[in-house]
């Protein structure tokens, strides 16, 4: 009877023994190559790979712009926001507030204060054409819910702030004084008995539009417009006729601001 085939590992044979691995430590005789455990990188063959764009540990909204509260004292003093949507209380005194990107609410408190307007109101992109004129209006045709009449009228503001109304994304001036503050729509602009106009309408998209066919001509640059309980002030500091700037007065009328307060 014939004996099956048997394997025997012996201790001097150069075969691994049965339940065992072969070690791969380095180069050996046959030609294999060392692989290190993850996390060490004894040689370029076993580095770890840089991780992938886009799977970094930092959260999205770490770069998201933060709100601030600022506060001046009772001197008069220059404050300015950042790019979140941003709370200015210039107190007591003569202050130059300027409210930077993001919906602001701006109060100038006591004193004279300048308010800097300087950043384009985001929805009149949407609800205007490229020559700043109503899309959905014609050029002698007025916007039903709204009508503008030329009119004659110190805090001062620069930035976008976000009325109470919802209004765009427009800055807010909370304590708007006619006759003791100022708008500061920058360019060197300031206001005329020709240059101003005002007006009422029904809800911010009535009232841009509005605005834009009382600037078609070119020779309005600036149109207060009353909304509910609030009063936005529209400019075009571009030149192309149309407004390219913004910003709502909380809580007033337009007995509230005339074109004596712009410069």
């Amino acid at each position: 009877m014939a004996k099956p085939n048997t394997v025997r590992a012996d201790d001097d044979a150069p075969h691994a023994r049965r339940g065992e691995h072969t070690p791969l430590a380095g180069k050996t005789e046959t030609g294999g190559r060392r692989v290190d455990p993850p996390g060490q990188e004894d040689n370029e063959h076993s580095r770890r790979p840089e991780t992938p764009p886009g799977l970094d540990k930092k959260h999205d909204d770490d770069d998201a712009p933060q709100a601030e509260t600022i506060t001046g004292t009772d001197a008069g003093e220059t404050l300015a926001g950042g790019a979140g949507a941003d709370s200015i209380d210039g107190g007591a005194g003569d202050d130059t507030i300027t409210g930077g990107d993001g919906a602001d609410q701006m109060a100038g408190g006591a004193g004279a204060d300048t308010f800097v307007v300087g950043d384009v109101a985001s929805a009149s992109d949407d609800a205007s054409d490229d020559d700043g004129d109503d899309a959905d209006d014609d050029d002698d045709d007025d916007d039903s819910d709204a009508d503008v009449d030329d009119d004659d009228d110190d805090d001062s503001d620069d930035g976008d702030d976000s009325s109470e109304s919802g209004q765009g994304d427009l800055d807010s001036i909370l304590d708007f004084t006619t006759g003791e503050d100022t708008l500061d729509f920058g360019q060197g602009l300031t206001g005329t008995e020709e240059n101003f106009a005002t007006g009422e309408a029904a809800d911010y998209e009535a009232a841009l539009a509005a605005a834009n066919a009382a600037m078609a001509d070119g020779t309005v640059d600036f149109v207060a417009v009353q909304v509910g309980g609030d009063v936005i002030v529209f400019a075009d500091t571009d030149g192309v006729a149309g407004s390219d700037t913004a910003v709502v007065l909380v809580g007033k009328t337009l007995d509230g601001v005339g074109f004596g307060d712009i410069g």
